[in-house]
């Protein structure tokens, strides 16, 4: 009985063995994915033009993957898949040597941080995140991977991506707000046009325009007026939002633990907290929501 391939696999030994266009492969991979593959393309390719390699590694690297390429035939064999799987592992490895310039950043506890991108673009963190992006590439390839909530201006140019694990944002030149944690997705258009990737399905957010999700419930939309993010100066705003999450965020300011055991977190709260003073955020949210609150030693809030 034949194995069966991949398919990843078999769209990456097609399109190494040039039977597969970028564009088509565009379509058959995700972008996160396609954007790899073209660096690994790049770098072997000038990899092959340097006449002395600085090392043997990288010769039997590159005489390894000629040979497997070779391989490659039109039938589904177990020996055709194992030799494109072994393709596949030697092209990673490559890719993670040669990517040694990717600059990342991160914010801490109760920090926020202006970062200022090679295209002159300019991204403000919110504490407890991190951002990532090559910035060799960055003139084609506006790519940039984030993980919890930023603020971007973006000048104009080509496509600008930013990556999160719950969906991708795309833009040309704009300012949005994009909050990406666990269990909860938010992306805010303030300016411009804004293209929202979730799973199957997009959505083009308009100055104004929201697009929520969070836990396992629908994707909401709805409208605010604002023209920036309230958090860029010292404020969390929250409308219509679960307890837990509104929590999470003191948390992330104040760094600190607040103990919820005993009270319902999936009751929404609309409202605010300040960022420069523990006493009056606590009221902010838990008095406002009749939720008593014990300030104990090390950072720790108990709530009943």
């Amino acid at each position: 009985m034949k194995e069966k391939v991949n398919n990843k696999e078999y769209f990456l030994a097609k399109w190494l063995d040039d039977k597969l266009t970028d564009d088509e492969l565009k379509e058959l991979v995700t972008l996160d994915d396609y954007q790899r593959l073209l660096n690994l393309r790049k770098g072997l390719k000038d990899f092959e033009m340097l006449e002395q390699p600085l090392d043997s590694t990288l010769v039997k690297i590159k005489n390894s993957i000629t040979q497997k390429r070779n391989t490659i035939s039109n039938k589904f064999n177990y020996k055709w898949s194992f030799s494109i799987a072994a393709t596949l592992a030697i092209l990673f490895g490559l890719f993670f040597l040669m990517s040694t310039n990717e600059i990342s950043h991160k914010t801490a506890f109760g920090e926020q941080k202006i970062i200022e991108l090679p295209d002159g673009s300019q991204v403000t963190m919110n504490s407890k995140s991190l951002i990532e992006f090559n910035p060799d590439s960055w003139e084609s390839n506006r790519i940039l991977k984030l993980s919890g909530e930023a603020y971007f201006k973006v000048n104009k140019g080509s496509q600008f991506t930013v990556n999160t694990k719950n969906g991708n944002v795309i833009v040309l030149g704009t300012e949005f707000n994009v909050n990406s944690l666990d269990n909860y997705f938010e992306v805010i258009c303030y300016e411009g046009k804004v293209k929202v990737e979730k799973n199957t399905k997009e959505y083009i957010l308009t100055p104004g325009k929201t697009v929520r999700k969070y836990n396992n419930n629908l994707i909401e939309e709805y409208i605010t007026n604002k023209n920036f993010p309230a958090w860029t100066k010292g404020e969390s705003s929250f409308i219509s939002v679960p307890l837990e999450f509104v929590i999470a965020s003191i948390e992330k300011q104040y760094n600190l633990v607040v103990l919820a055991d005993d009270i319902d977190t999936t009751r929404v709260y609309t409202g605010s907290f300040t960022h420069n003073n523990l006493d009056v955020a606590l009221a902010s949210v838990f008095k406002t929501m009749n939720i008593k609150y014990l300030i104990k030693d090390n950072g720790i809030i108990s709530l009943e």
